[in-house]
């Protein structure tokens, strides 16, 4: 479920919600624990995190492998003309 989190990472809450939903409900399934077993002792046991949680984690792991490229690399040039908002990077170009 976490393939290429850094791309698609800026989905609505509710399509993140979703997303944990389903991820609760497939360890449920491999636990074997009742439907209305709390979701945060759930993960507990299993030691899996909620999928906000990592995807804030691999996108900070993204961000740090990016800036420390080098500074001619596209990646870092990108970086250089964006502008963050908030939780958001968005290019600049919006804002001229």
């Amino acid at each position: 479920m976490e393939y290429a989190i850094p791309v698609w990472a800026c989905i609505k809450d509710t399509d993140l919600q979703k997303l944990e939903q389903v991820q609760q409900q497939c360890i449920r399934r491999i636990v074997g624990a009742k439907a209305h077993s709390s979701s945060a002792g759930i993960e507990a046991i299993s030691g899996v995190c909620p999928i906000g949680i990592r995807k804030w984690e691999l996108c900070c792991r993204e961000f740090i492998r990016v800036i420390s490229l080098d500074e001619n690399h596209p990646l870092v040039k990108l970086l250089d003309c964006t502008v963050r908002e908030g939780y958001e990077v968005l290019p600049s170009r919006i804002y001229e």
